[in-house]
């Protein structure tokens, strides 16, 4: 008796692992890959493919019988995703500033919204 009743258990703690491997397996996820860092923001390895994705399908819809080499077009692309990241920061940093500077205003700190205007 003594032996079948760790079969038994041995066969239940057996499949608990299991369960227990299934669930850790079904929380694992692809992790994205940095391809850039710029400034305050990153671009991804996947923001790249896809870009990379839409250029194949554009030049083929396009009826294009040559494309540059694929390294080419992928430097061209981080190049343009660099670009857009540095014009976006660029942006909220001026909106922000801006907003300081309507409130300078408001306050009737028009001596600070000039230096913060610069």
């Amino acid at each position: 008796m003594g032996y079948s009743f760790r079969s038994a258990v041995a066969r239940l703690v057996s499949s608990m692992l299991v369960l227990a491997v299934v669930n850790v397996h079904a929380v694992i996820e692809e992790v994205d890959a940095i391809a850039a860092i710029v400034d305050d923001d990153v671009v991804l390895v996947s923001e790249l493919l896809n870009r990379y994705e839409l250029f194949v399908q554009r030049a083929e819809q396009s009826g294009a019988t040559e494309v540059p080499p694929r390294e080419t077009v992928l430097n061209q692309l981080m190049e343009r995703l660099i670009t857009e990241s540095l014009q976006i920061q660029e942006a909220e940093r001026r909106d922000g500033r801006r907003d300081l500077i309507c409130r300078a205003e408001r306050d009737g700190l028009g001596r600070l919204s000039a230096v913060v205007s610069r």
